[in-house]
């Protein structure tokens, strides 16, 4: 069985952390990790990717071309700050799958993540 990639963007990697322990046994799910914002985008342009998580400290209107052509082509959930969360609308207007409060506990996260990975090809 080919490994289902899941690219996430976060500065510190405390949700990749968790998603890896939380599915240790998963020989199938390729969690990837990426600090960099550009270095993420870049790799979901050029790779095959089921799932991205872009946790986003900050918006701003340059991102939203990419995340428009992104959540076309993947299921991509986006984890918004608190006071940026008035782009909910907008982002679930370009096709964003799921909008998240930045600060979400990593079972109400998990929940989330299980759910959308049932609709996907994932077989989790």
């Amino acid at each position: 069985m080919q490994p289902h990639h899941i690219a996430i963007y976060e500065e510190q990697s405390y949700l990749t952390a968790s998603l890896e322990r939380e599915y240790l046994q998963a020989a199938d799910l390729n969690f990837r990790w990426f600090p960099y914002l550009d270095d993420f985008f870049q790799h979901l342009e050029n790779n095959a990717c089921e799932i991205a998580i872009l946790d986003c400290p900050q918006f701003s209107q340059e991102q939203l071309p990419r995340i428009a052509v992104l959540s076309k082509r993947i299921c991509l959930i986006v984890i918004a700050p608190t006071e940026d969360f008035e782009f909910e609308c907008l982002l679930r207007e370009l096709g964003v799958t799921s909008v998240l409060p930045q600060g979400i506990n990593f079972q109400d996260f998990l929940h989330v993540f299980q759910r959308l990975t049932k609709k996907s090809t994932l077989s989790v």
